[in-house]
């Protein structure tokens, strides 16, 4: 894709002319204000987009982050860079300034529409194998914490606190393992302590 070619040449060619907002969340407030002007320059380094114009807001407050965001005026190779672009960047908003019409043959809009549905559909296989690993994240997490709580028992029926304070979990975090430990009937509650059920 060559810079500075005239804008007719440009449409010819297929080429389309955008405006995106990008937008970012973090902090602290120097990092997210780096990491967006970082990410817009690694953009620059992409042969098939050519930035002709960045806007950056300022950094504000929310909660206890910073959101920030830019606005960029770009050409794209062409419409299926545009909507790759638009998977990939996450942009909160898309304006196409030209071409004002599209005409694709139907091959082209058969690859679009497969590239489309390749996309999303690895986008899917991230999401379920995330799902996968967190679920696997969390059971094993459980099956620690009910180890800690069992190992604590063994000397002896503890309150809540007691086995906050070893255990290092504020007791409101840990009353949530305790009740459905309690409700599988492994622990039992009698006079605010914890007794194990398991038999050594």
């Amino acid at each position: 894709m060559k810079k500075d070619q005239p804008e007719a040449e440009k449409l010819d060619e297929g080429q389309v002319h955008t405006r995106f907002i990008i937008e970012m969340l973090g902090a602290p407030k120097e990092h997210i204000e780096k990491t967006l002007r970082d990410y817009v320059k690694k953009l620059g380094e992409d042969n098939e987009i050519d930035i002709i114009k960045t806007s950056y807001s300022n950094a504000k407050p929310q909660d206890k982050f910073f959101s920030i965001f830019v606005e960029l005026e770009a050409w794209m190779q062409d419409i299926s860079k545009v909507i790759a672009f638009c998977f990939d960047s996450l942009p909160s908003s898309v304006e196409i300034l030209n071409p004002q019409e599209f005409m694709l043959k139907s091959a082209d809009f058969s690859g679009l529409l497969n590239d489309l549905q390749a996309k999303i559909h690895d986008y899917d296989f991230k999401l379920k194998d995330l799902n996968a690993k967190n679920r696997l994240l969390a059971k094993n997490s459980s099956s620690i914490m009910k180890n800690f709580i069992f190992f604590s028992l063994k000397e002896g029926m503890k309150t809540i606190d007691q086995l906050s304070g070893e255990i290092g979990i504020v007791s409101e975090h840990l009353k949530p393992f305790l009740d459905i430990m309690e409700k599988q009937k492994e622990i039992t509650l009698v006079d605010n302590k914890y007794k194990s059920n398991i038999k050594e």
